[in-house]
């Protein structure tokens, strides 16, 4: 997965939480859940990738971390056209910040090293 697919994944899960108002729905809370998961997981492989880019296991996790952006990207278009899912979600847009600022932090180090 390249910096700009996440970049433009971040950018489209920020649009969908902002709709996130006071309390938090279940499905809501299992997107974001999913999410924190997710950029946990991203972090971790491209930590991996960056050390050993010719690991066969690393590629094929590529690839599973690819597929896993897709279903989050279609969950975020279901949460758009159905508004209430994350309506009346508190915190919701500081918590999915947060997740993209430590994420880009991460990465930001992880190209630096």
């Amino acid at each position: 997965m390249s910096l700009l697919r996440l970049t433009l994944v971040l950018s489209f899960l920020t649009l969908v939480v902002t709709g996130c108002g006071k309390s938090q729905s279940s499905a809501c809370e299992r997107f974001l859940a999913d999410y924190e998961e997710f950029s946990k997981s991203y972090v971790d492989y491209m930590r991996a990738f960056s050390k050993n880019p010719s690991d066969l296991t690393l590629l094929a996790r590529g690839a599973e971390l690819a597929a896993k952006a897709d279903k989050m990207d279609r969950q975020a278009n279901a949460f758009t056209s159905d508004a209430n899912q994350c309506a009346d979600s508190p915190g919701a847009l500081e918590r999915i910040t947060k997740v993209q600022q430590k994420m880009l932090q991460d990465m930001s180090n992880i190209m630096s090293d």
